[in-house]
């Protein structure tokens, strides 16, 4: 027989077990009000309750900093066989708070090289830095071949006509949306002058969001014969 609480109202902590911190992973609204009743009556510690109702207004926090941690990259490296072989329009690369680097369409060039597009997408509230600031080209996981040169880098909202963006020189430090758009662009363009191999790779540089680095996609291209320019590949 279970023993009756001093109020005398049939209650008792082994007919009525809750989810304490320690216990369970989240308190749930109908955990906490039956808690309120509970100690109410009596049948609930003031210390057990003070406990529950701290962990109840902890739990969205927790659960946030749960989502970020279950983040996990994708495909860091594009091509899906040694070959390399299927052309792709462009590949995009999804990272934590909603944000993406997309790869477009190189543009060949007459002495053999190759102009590369990145297009960086921010959700409104978010921003990220550049670990560092070099885009180097190397063999197929391999040695460095070349460094792409950075020829511009401009910004724009998503919700703004496309005629008006803000362009910087160089590599900014920091990637930040702006506050009159869902969504802002910032778009590099980069350049390697000299001749590139039939097969090559481009890696962006690792982006900062909050406190953690996180590496980009390697970006993957061949010379497509067919077409008689260079494309990305997997």
């Amino acid at each position: 027989m279970s023993k009756r609480n001093p109020t005398g109202t049939g209650f008792s902590l082994t007919q009525h077990q809750l989810p304490l911190p320690g216990r369970d992973s989240a308190v749930r609204p109908a955990d906490l009000l039956q808690a309120v009743a509970l100690r109410y009556t009596g049948a609930l510690s003031l210390r057990d309750y003070l406990a529950m109702r701290r962990f109840a207004l902890l739990t969205p926090l927790l659960l946030a900093l749960c989502a970020c941690s279950d983040y996990q990259p994708v495909q860091l490296y594009m091509a899906k066989t040694p070959a390399c072989s299927e052309y792709v329009e462009t590949s995009r690369f999804d990272l934590p708070d909603g944000i993406t680097v997309t790869a477009t369409s190189p543009v060949t060039l007459p002495d053999g090289g190759a102009e590369f597009g990145l297009v960086y997408l921010l959700p409104r509230g978010t921003q990220a830095g550049f670990a560092t600031l070099s885009y180097p080209v190397t063999q197929p996981k391999g040695e460095r071949i070349a460094r792409a040169e950075v020829v511009t880098f401009y910004s724009r909202g998503t919700d703004t006509r496309p005629e008006i963006v803000d362009s910087i020189e160089g590599v900014p430090k920091l990637l930040i949306a702006v506050a009159n758009s869902d969504h802002t662009q910032w778009r590099a363009r980069l350049r390697v002058q000299s001749k590139l191999p039939e097969r090559f790779d481009l890696t962006p540089p690792a982006l900062v969001i909050g406190d953690d680095k996180y590496p980009l996609r390697t970006f993957t291209y061949r010379w497509f014969p067919e077409r008689k320019a260079f494309g990305l590949c997997q």
